[in-house]
């Protein structure tokens, strides 16, 4: 099984686990009233949508650049990540809202369902498993692709974070449902309200994360640091230097490809094949830490540097 043969099996199997998933939160939810199991069926049925997308994306960001796309298509990548951060959001404050609001109900002296532990505690034991082991098997098909993938890194963030939340839920309910005959026992009625608030503050952080990291890459931000360093001396080292002289260097992040513009200035006529030339050794070099799939070099002749303040 070759790495793309990998990221779609982990992906497909994903896909279904999470539609698996999203009826039992419904189900467990509707029989044990708790919404915060309906939360996370949610959570899933969100993640069973967006693998549906991300392995259509998976096929399409291993399509060469052409004439509609010059600069390739690895782009959908980090917009289909931006896209489904801001659902998820959205999702969490709702959830956030409606806990809120089952609060005031109860301040108020509304009666509240209790909740049916018996259910809770089968279902966030089942959810559980069913996470660590998708976490796994998308940790290691993102490995096989070479740690490139954004996809299978963000399905894996995802999942580990549901089975974590799964548990955590469960243990919650657990606990909370103690505290009868405690001076706390005013918090077991909305326990199932005081548990959506916790998961939803431990979820939030997740898609804001997700969100900053593939807005960069749509805006196009340049990468700096110790990539970049790596990334110039091995653009210096494919250089003739009686042929070229490398004025400055910009990077571009695209999904899991990397966008590598040398403005690159001749120190004689220049001949198109010794630019081709050149630009193939640049590829060469910088594939050899990106990995070559992941290096694309567009390499722009000038003479002057294009950022005077560097």
């Amino acid at each position: 099984m070759d790495k793309l043969q990998a990221e779609r099996f982990s992906l497909n199997l994903g896909k279904w686990a999470n539609l698996f998933m999203a009826f039992a939160g419904v189900a467990a939810a509707l029989l044990s009233n708790a919404s915060a199991l309906m939360l996370d069926g949610v959570f899933s049925g969100v993640n069973f949508l967006a693998a549906i997308f991300a392995a259509r994306i998976a096929t399409s960001v291993e399509r060469q650049p052409d004439a509609r796309r010059p600069f390739g298509y690895e782009i959908e990548e980090p917009i289909y990540v931006m896209f489904r951060s801001l659902v998820l959001s959205g999702i969490l404050l709702i959830a956030g809202l409606n806990a809120v609001f089952k609060i005031y109900q109860y301040a108020r002296g509304d009666d509240l369902p209790p909740i049916e532990l018996g259910w809770v505690t089968l279902y966030a034991a089942l959810m559980t498993v069913i996470c660590f082991g998708l976490a796994a098997l998308h940790h290691r098909a993102w490995k096989r692709t070479g740690k490139a993938s954004q996809l299978l890194a963000t399905e894996r963030t995802s999942t580990f974070i549901d089975g974590i939340l799964s548990l955590a839920a469960g243990a919650a309910f657990l606990v909370i449902h103690q505290l009868q005959g405690t001076f706390l026992e005013f918090l077991v009625p909305i326990s199932d309200a005081v548990v959506v608030l916790v998961l939803v503050i431990a979820m939030v952080p997740q898609p804001i994360r997700l969100l900053r990291g593939a807005m960069c890459d749509v805006v196009g931000a340049g990468v700096e640091g110790e990539a970049l360093d790596e990334i110039r001396s091995a653009v210096i080292v494919a250089l003739d230097p009686d042929e070229f002289f490398l004025l400055d260097l910009s990077v571009l992040r695209s999904g899991r490809s990397f966008i590598i513009i040398p403005y690159l200035q001749p120190n004689r006529p220049l001949e198109p094949e010794v630019f081709d030339r050149t630009k193939a050794a640049m590829t060469r070099e910088c594939g050899k830490i990106l990995a070559p799939s992941r290096a694309r070099v567009d390499a722009i002749i000038t003479q002057e540097p294009p950022f005077l303040e560097h």
